[in-house]
């Protein structure tokens, strides 16, 4: 398991759309990190949460490298401190297909702003720009 870099991230689509249950989380952590979605949980159906699935993802041995997983928000990134931005992460906001959430792959380019990489929605239409991002979750190596 190998965080990707933006260009590398494959293009993957949801094939669950089951309100509070589909699995675009799913599908954006399995983009960034090169993997096939099989090998992935759902971590929304994680019935101690998303948040505590992922960790658990990260803490098993599929994880080589030991991301660290880490939710910023609002996701707002120190543009001081560029050279040190996380590059790619999952960014939350609202869908432009109703009045719910959805989650994309993004690149951090500093400050509020992101440029987006993936979206695993087959309408590929990403985020509602005119509302406020929810968060952005980055992914780090630990320091051993």
């Amino acid at each position: 398991m190998l965080l990707q870099k933006c260009e590398n991230v494959k293009q993957l689509r949801q094939d669950n759309f089951s309100p509070g249950k589909g699995n675009a989380l799913q599908v954006c952590f399995a983009a960034m990190f090169g993997m096939d979605i099989a090998s992935v949980p759902n971590f929304i159906e994680d019935d101690n949460g998303y948040e505590s699935g992922i960790r658990a993802f990260l803490e098993s041995e599929v994880n080589e490298h030991k991301y660290t997983m880490k939710k910023v928000s609002p996701p707002v990134f120190d543009t001081d401190k560029s050279e040190n931005l996380p590059k790619l992460c999952i960014l939350r906001g609202k869908s432009p297909r109703g009045n719910h959430a959805h989650v994309v792959v993004a690149e951090s380019l500093g400050g509020d702003q992101f440029k987006f990489v993936m979206d695993p929605h087959p309408d590929n239409t990403f985020l509602d720009t005119a509302e406020p991002f929810g968060w952005a979750m980055v992914f780090e190596v630990q320091d051993l």
